[in-house]
């Protein structure tokens, strides 16, 4: 009722620059008459501030502009005739680089600390992702709850006493990988670019997580009791996919880093594709009326790394089911048989497996599983694999494999199962 009789409140400007818009701008408006630059002086000499607030965003667009240029993201050069300059945004960023906020900043000086030789530098890389995202807050209090009464039984079984126990929980928190390398790196980040002083990083691992324990979007759930909380969880996972595509420049990615992000996308795109979609449409600029199925084939099909990336994270998905030896899962994961032969149903798998169970007992997929050594990504013809993945510890002398087929027709269903199985056995 006090909205139908209430006065109408006021429009209130709430024009901002980012790094983001900047960059936009000077990628896409390079042409206009005084380039992407000009575009935003234009575009704030427009809208509906103050001329007190005016003169406070052209300082802190000279400040962003500033800001990119000593993070390496553009350079200014004297125009071939002498008179002028011009702006040039480093080749070398992918096609869907973009900066999302001032953090992005710190994330790119960042990457230049990391040791691309480490075992763990594809998760390092996506920790300094998390670290610029807001909190999930539901998922860290629970990750937190979780390591508590962890701890808690821990410390009854060994004997501690009630005020020990409490002193000791009084420490515990959600998971922070590389907290003092993020905190350190950023205070000397901050201390050259005061502008950053209203921000802060957050150290947190949810995507981590996910990726380290290789876990289904369910099964994350039910491991920290999130039910209620799936729709915080699901819009985390793809801005964590998204600023992982778009912030972190291509000449960082390698076979694991494009496996963490196929596993990301095939994560998100199980429990909502159209997130994805109507994300990816926006940002190639295709029709709403385009079938998103289509155009992501044919996207996919374009990068042959992104291809083998995503075959490895279905493969690697359907391996984590076998491995909780959740045949229902398995089952639900693979796509029937292309012929009349029997379909991989739970009975099926079940049976496959009890030979490798009886002789090496648990099926591992842990990091050393999935490495990319154990697996054979075969080619038989354009958009059609054959994929065999390895069995078993990596230093032990399992010959058991896992083999499929992955086609990719025009009219393949993105949002369903991949993988055809041919074949589980030695």
């Amino acid at each position: 009722m006090q909205l139908a009789e209430r006065e109408p409140e006021p429009l209130v400007s709430r024009f901002a620059v980012s790094h983001g818009t900047l960059l936009t701008l000077l990628q896409h408006r390079a042409d206009e008459r005084g380039g992407g630059y000009g575009v935003l002086v234009t575009l704030i000499a427009r809208c509906h501030e103050r001329l007190s607030d005016k003169r406070q965003l052209r300082r802190h667009a000279k400040q962003v502009f500033q800001s990119l240029v000593a993070a390496g993201v553009i350079s200014v050069r004297r125009n071939p005739s002498g008179i002028g300059q011009h702006v040039l945004v480093d080749d070398s960023l992918h096609e869907d680089f973009s900066l999302h906020h001032a953090l992005s900043l710190y994330l790119l000086a960042a990457l230049e600390e990391l040791d691309p030789e480490l075992e763990t530098y594809a998760l390092d890389v996506l920790t300094l992702v998390e670290a610029i995202l807001e909190h999930p807050r539901p998922v860290l209090y629970a990750q937190e709850r979780q390591a508590k009464t962890e701890l808690m039984a821990k410390m009854k079984a060994e004997g501690m006493e009630y005020e020990e126990r409490m002193e000791e929980l009084e420490r515990v928190t959600y998971p922070k990988p590389n907290a003092d390398f993020i905190y350190d790196t950023f205070n000397a980040y901050a201390r050259k670019h005061p502008w950053l002083s209203d921000d802060n990083v957050r150290p947190k691992s949810v995507a981590r997580d996910m990726v380290e324990q290789y876990a289904t979007f369910s099964n994350y759930i039910k491991h920290y009791g999130l039910k209620g909380s799936e729709g915080v969880l699901l819009r985390y996972l793809t801005q964590a996919y998204k600023t992982l595509l778009q912030s972190v420049s291509e000449h960082y990615f390698d076979d694991a880093l494009n496996d963490v992000q196929s596993f990301l996308r095939a994560t998100v795109e199980r429990i909502d594709s159209s997130l994805l979609h109507e994300w990816e449409a926006l940002k190639e600029g295709a029709a709403a009326t385009e079938a998103p199925e289509l155009s992501q084939v044919r996207k996919l099909l374009q990068d042959p790394k992104a291809v083998r990336a995503r075959v490895r994270a279905e493969m690697h998905l359907l391996l984590k089911a076998l491995s909780q030896q959740d045949y229902e899962e398995a089952a639900r994961m693979v796509l029937p048989p292309a012929d009349d032969q029997e379909p991989w149903d739970e009975r099926r798998f079940e049976a496959a497996l009890s030979p490798y169970h009886e002789q090496y007992g648990v099926l591992p997929c842990d990091h050393r599983a999935r490495l990319a050594d154990r697996m054979v990504i075969e080619e038989l013809a354009k958009g059609h694999f054959r994929v065999r993945q390895l069995l078993g510890e990596v230093d032990s002398e399992s010959t058991f494999y896992i083999e499929a087929e992955v086609a990719f027709p025009d009219d393949l269903d993105m949002d369903g199962p991949l993988l055809r199985v041919t074949q589980v056995g030695e």
